[in-house]
């Protein structure tokens, strides 16, 4: 038996027997269950299957976790309530609640920190000095996505009115290299500089 004999257990099969005994109307928005969950050997026949309300639903995919003993099985249950927090088309599930998203998400953490325990995979392996220059390699040759106007000029908003330490203030005004000069000249050409940058430049030519 899958399913041990507590509280929890007697508050599911309450919630599917009363699920099957009555008649919703067709504006009610219900979600199908399977009662013995597929991942743990159920299947789509008529009698493993319940018409639950999207409440009903969430309710007793909290419940299965608290009747489960078998940790792989928990672990599978507690996933299967993570699934709660998407949805399709075909669903018509309302936000969650704060709570009903902290719950979720700590037996997420806790059936992927049990799923850990014991996985020794890589543990002690190392890659060979040609796997490692191939990566090397491969880094270097990528080249970055020239940032756009819209980008450079959110940068610059950012760092208005950020104090500059003392080491970065002493890099800024070491002499450029003419090498960088002279990229920085080619980067410039054809540009249009605005009034305002034309003063600056030429105030501190003056100084």
């Amino acid at each position: 038996m899958i399913f041990i004999d507590n509280k929890y257990s007697h508050w599911y099969y309450s919630i599917i027997t009363n699920a099957k005994a009555r008649v919703l109307s067709k504006e009610v928005y219900t979600e199908s269950h399977h009662i013995l969950p597929k991942s743990l050997g159920g299947n789509n026949s008529k009698d493993n299957l319940a018409r639950l309300t999207a409440r009903e639903h969430y309710i007793v995919h909290r419940l299965l976790i608290k009747m489960i003993l078998d940790p792989a099985s928990k672990r599978k249950m507690q996933f299967a309530l993570n699934a709660f927090r998407r949805s399709s088309k075909n669903q018509q599930r309302s936000t969650l609640t704060s709570k009903q998203y902290e719950i979720i998400r700590k037996e997420v953490s806790i059936a992927r920190s049990q799923s850990q325990l014991g996985n020794k995979f890589a543990q002690g392996f190392k890659q060979s000095p040609e796997t490692i220059a191939k990566r090397v390699a491969k880094l270097v040759g990528q080249r970055k996505r020239p940032r756009t106007i819209e980008e450079k000029l959110h940068l610059s908003s950012i760092a208005i009115g950020i104090p500059k330490s003392e080491s970065t203030k002493q890099k800024m005004r070491k002499p450029k290299s003419p090498e960088h000069c002279e990229n920085i000249r080619k980067a410039n050409i054809g540009k249009k500089l605005s009034e305002e940058t034309k003063r600056k430049i030429s105030e501190s030519k003056k100084k």
